[in-house]
């Protein structure tokens, strides 16, 4: 399903009034799945505005440890996108805000699956892109992958997020596409194959301190990256789960300023359909090998009025 949300805020700055407008919040799990790991939000908050984007870590787990409506994964996004909401009204900079909640969260989980043993790689981890927009300045905070762009009044695009590419992910790359180069693999059973491989970089990953990850685990420090963004000249500001970014990153359809002024021009939506459209055409990953045919996909816009 897909789920586009409208919503707009005003908020008064000094002397006068800025307008900040959530104009599209777009979010769809993948092709072929109800559940979606993705979660997304925007709220006036603290004397600000505040916007996220959570996409939840696909999971290597052999089951829900939670024994919940929803997979851990979902649950764990859903559950912190919830826990940012509630402690945002603190006021708190991207970064604390995320350490309040991941803390919360991650007491949650402990009471849940109570005294059943749960697997390093099992526990649920997410990307998170987080901003705090007051007046002509932002404050940016992310953890692992989930990108964001600027589009100023000019039409310049700018990417506000590093690219976040390790070198675990360069390596599951080379082994999809060696594999599917091998023998043509469905889908499901290239995943199979690699599960393995996959759960012992799920280890490593989550065994650092700090963590470059968002993730359920009692006590867990953050690293990060945290800026801030000057907005004087913003005509728009985008933030994407990875799977969105897959128009650019791994599809190819445009580059990231392409990418980004298609959906401030067209809409989330329709940039969406191209990414499935593709998908659609593809769903076997022949012509680009993937570990995944597809992916959760969200992307929310907001525009600074003058």
């Amino acid at each position: 399903m897909l789920r586009v949300r409208y919503h707009r805020y005003f908020r008064l700055i000094g002397a006068r009034a800025l307008k900040y407008s959530l104009v599209q919040q777009v979010s769809q799990p993948q092709r072929g799945y109800a559940e979606n790991d993705d979660c997304a939000a925007c709220l006036e908050a603290g004397g600000a505005i505040y916007a996220w984007v959570i996409d939840g870590a696909t999971s290597v787990a052999d089951r829900s440890y939670l024994g919940a409506a929803l997979g851990d994964v979902a649950w764990y996004s859903q559950a912190l996108c919830d826990a940012l909401s509630s402690f945002a009204a603190t006021g708190a900079s991207p970064k604390v805000l995320h350490a309040l909640a991941a803390g919360k969260v991650a007491h949650a989980y402990e009471q849940g699956v109570g005294s059943s043993p749960v697997p390093l790689y099992a526990r649920p981890a997410a990307a998170v892109t987080i901003v705090r927009l007051e007046g002509d300045e932002g404050q940016l905070f992310y953890l692992a992958d989930c990108p964001a762009f600027t589009l100023s009044r000019t039409g310049r695009v700018m990417r506000i997020t590093d690219m976040q590419r390790t070198d675990g992910e360069q390596d599951l790359r080379d082994r999809v596409a060696a594999s599917q180069a091998r023998e043509e693999l469905t889908p499901k059973q290239m995943f199979l194959e690699q599960i393995g491989w996959l759960r012992t970089g799920r280890e490593e990953q989550l065994k650092n301190r700090p963590l470059a990850v968002s993730a359920a685990i009692s006590g867990a420090t953050f690293g990060g990256f945290e800026r801030r963004i000057d907005l004087a000249d913003c005509r728009a500001l985008v933030l994407m789960s990875d799977g969105f970014e897959r128009y650019s990153a791994q599809y190819r359809l445009g580059d990231d300023a392409a990418m980004v002024r298609a959906v401030v021009r067209e809409g989330a939506a329709a940039v969406l359909e191209q990414i499935r459209s593709l998908e659609r055409d593809d769903e076997l990953c022949r012509k680009i090998p993937r570990l995944k045919a597809s992916d959760d996909a969200t992307c929310l816009v907001l525009t600074r009025d003058p």
